[in-house]
């Protein structure tokens, strides 16, 4: 994602001397630590605190101009932009037309009803009140509904009599049907709601140590290390400190979905796993998720050793290998050393091929394909190391 919504200029409303400086929303992932940094080195960018203050703002959401001369939060402003970026036409016209209609200016409000904005209508094409009926009946039950059902319905009489009941408000964007929307309190000004904005190497709340029942935070991991600790502050954890994760979206196995849960470790330790894991080959990934389950690690520093590059070229990994001839196959094709023939293959004995070259790289098939560890350290020693200086020997299939 990272295209530009907003672009806002702040100034420091105690310090105008310091100048203006004009920021991208959302903000990218790369540049968050650099860009936090020029923003504390004039006094802004509070974790918690609206410090901002906005002197102009450009952006595909002409409501939001209601936060002009306004003071914001960074990371509030943040948050609300990347929600913003996901919506579809339909959802930026109900959040605009809510925003302008129902009055909403302040950050809090913001944030909440984009979690809501869907319940409204607005009525923008009076020249074809058909389709502007269904989008209503869709809006009152829940965005969705069967083909079959939508094509029975009778959108104009819908759209009109819902013109007729008198309770539109008048907007730039359309005609504001509030329906029964109300804002859920959703964000209270510490921890945010939960959102997935792109798929991450892991998606987990996060709960304290003395509190494994009550999620306190809400993360998508790798992130910027400033975000990290600023997650913490806004969720009440002191950074280091020990916490438990539950994963709810995960490259890894089920075997060290269990040590975020189980085992208590910071979060910082768990997003530089998750950053060392971002950093791999697609390929490498799916590699690195059948490695774990192999290996069966018992905490992140030994995730982190197997999800480096020169750890991972010591495991033999056929993908979506099921039987010793699945496993002769792939090795011929991954070889380039042969011109495999369909038809001659019918008559070639793959299964004592595989079958030898297993005996020769014992390992274990898994749901992902057969994995085998070629390395001369016994394995139990190897991810214990905490020195990565020493050179292994290898000799199997990357």
């Amino acid at each position: 994602m990272n295209l530009d919504v907003l672009r806002a200029t702040f100034r420091n409303p105690k310090h105008p001397e310091c100048g203006e400086i004009t920021l991208p929303f959302p903000i990218p992932e790369a540049q968050y630590n650099a860009i936090l940094g020029m923003l504390l080195t004039i006094q802004m960018g509070d974790v918690l605190q609206r410090d901002c203050l906005v002197t102009r703002l450009d952006s595909d959401f002409p409501a939001l101009q209601c936060l002009e001369q306004q003071t914001v939060n960074f990371d509030e402003l943040d948050y609300l932009v990347s929600r913003l970026e996901s919506f579809v036409p339909e959802e930026r016209l109900q959040f605009c037309a809510a925003v302008e209609g129902l009055g909403y200016s302040n950050m809090t409000d913001l944030i909440n009803l984009t979690f809501c904005c869907q319940e409204a209508t607005v009525i923008s094409d009076f020249a074809n009140l058909e389709e502007e009926g269904k989008e209503h009946y869709l809006n009152l039950h829940g965005g969705s509904a069967l083909t079959e059902e939508l094509e029975k319905l009778d959108g104009q009489r819908i759209a009109e009599e819902l013109i007729r009941t008198g309770n539109g408000i008048v907007t730039r964007f359309g005609v504001l049907y509030k329906n029964d929307m109300e804002l859920k309190p959703l964000y209270e000004e510490k921890s945010f709601p939960a959102y997935v904005y792109e798929p991450k190497i892991l998606d987990a709340f996060v709960y304290r140590e003395d509190d494994p029942e009550t999620p306190l935070a809400f993360v998508q991991l790798p992130m910027p290390e400033a975000k990290v600790r600023r997650t913490l502050v806004r969720a009440g954890i002191e950074p280091q400190v020990p916490v438990s994760l539950s994963a709810e979206n995960s490259l890894f196995p089920a075997c060290v979905t269990e040590l975020l849960k189980e085992r208590f470790h910071s979060l910082e330790e768990w997003n530089d796993v998750c950053r060392g894991a971002a950093l791999l080959s697609y390929s490498d990934q799916r590699k690195l998720e059948a490695v774990l389950k192999f290996a069966k690690p018992d905490d992140p520093a030994q995730v982190r050793q197997l999800a480096q590059p020169d750890m991972l070229a010591l495991f033999s990994f056929l993908p979506r290998v099921a039987f010793p001839a699945d496993g002769a196959r792939c090795l011929i094709n991954e070889s380039g050393c042969y011109q495999f023939d369909e038809i001659l293959g019918r008559y070639s004995n793959y299964s004592d091929f595989g079958q030898r070259w297993i005996e020769e790289h014992p390992g274990e098939f898994l749901e992902e394909g057969y994995v085998s560890y070629d390395g001369i350290v016994p394995l139990d020693e190897l991810i214990h190391r905490s020195d990565q200086t020493e050179e292994y020997e290898m000799g199997g299939i990357v």
